[in-house]
């Protein structure tokens, strides 16, 4: 199939779904602008296929499959997945677990409730073992460091600590906008900041390959929620709000081509023999505008955008506003 034969088949799809009409325009613009970025190019590996493959897969699921609760990911698509990570996310998202070490809060729970005794005890095995990672090839060879030189040290990559920290600020104030409002954005419970060593079963430090996994384990989910939880632009927002509350104005109306093809889909249903409407056609409530926008009610509810630099919860937090 050539890239013209894609176009065509995503476009005639898109302008069937149930989407408000502005939210149409920006997806077809969208689309428009991938098929012209190398137009002279005949294969259609020009075409982000990735990109394609999932938009395609979303729409068959709400137009072939009648799975309206997809209308969500839909909007994220059309609103979230065009838009980059913000600075911080991405400067983020690319740097290594290890290089949080000494920044990254860690917690030993022996430390919060064991006797003094024992808290000496765990200490001074931790840093026997925290101790073993540092290698000398020259106390491995047997050699003597010469007076006059200084001893050699390994190249280390040049970032300053401060950057550091003021990023691992942001990662805290992105932690605690979503602790705050868990209840709108999150269907499971939030996972705190912080890493947490349990000892082992004779009170003493778990391994360093043990404590390297769950430092990893925990950057990589924090690493998740900046992907997983991304802010619409404000005006994106303030749109999507309209359209829910049923705001009279030609780009929140519910776009009049999924009623056409929704009227289609129910008299093919009701031509087919009944055995096919028994066993083959499932029996789908075709949703109207109010139940569509009840629909965008449900997924706005759970938005949030960044206004004068701080992430914000949209004012629509109810359902019923």
């Amino acid at each position: 199939m050539n890239p013209i034969s894609f176009y065509r088949s995503i476009t005639r799809r898109i302008c069937r779904l149930p989407l408000d009409v502005k939210s149409i325009e920006i997806l077809q613009l969208s689309v428009r602008q991938s098929f012209r970025s190398a137009k002279s190019v005949s294969s259609y590996s020009i075409v982000h296929r990735k990109q394609y493959d999932r938009l395609s897969t979303i729409v068959d699921e709400i137009l072939e499959r009648n799975k309206y609760r997809e209308l969500g990911t839909l909007l994220d698509f059309i609103y979230k997945d065009k838009g980059n990570l913000e600075p911080w996310k991405a400067r983020f998202a690319n740097i290594r677990y290890n290089r949080w070490k000494s920044i990254w809060p860690q917690i030993h729970l022996l430390r919060e409730f064991g006797k003094p005794k024992h808290i000496s005890a765990y200490d001074k095995e931790l840093s026997r073992m925290d101790g073993v990672g540092e290698f000398s090839i020259l106390k491995e060879l047997n050699l003597a460091v010469p007076p006059d030189l200084a001893p050699l040290e390994p190249l280390k990559k040049h970032s300053s600590g401060s950057d550091l920290n003021a990023l691992f600020e942001q990662v805290q104030d992105f932690h605690k906008f979503l602790k705050k409002n868990s209840k709108a954005l999150m269907t499971v419970t939030l996972k705190p900041l912080e890493v947490t060593y349990e000892p082992s079963r004779i009170g003493l430090p778990l391994s360093v390959a043990a404590r390297e996994k769950k430092l990893r384990s925990k950057i990589t989910y924090i690493k998740s929620l900046c992907q997983e939880f991304r802010p619409l632009k404000d005006g994106s927002l303030q749109h999507l709000i309209l359209v829910a509350t049923d705001e009279p104005g030609p780009q929140n109306a519910i776009n009049p081509n999924f009623h056409r093809h929704a009227k289609r889909v129910r008299e093919r249903v009701e031509k087919a023999s009944p055995l096919e409407r028994k066993y083959l056609l499932q029996k789908q409530l075709i949703p109207n505008d109010r139940n569509i926008r009840f629909l965008y009610r449900g997924y706005v509810t759970k938005q949030f955008t960044i206004r004068d630099g701080r992430y914000t919860m949209n004012p629509m937090q109810n359902f019923y506003d």
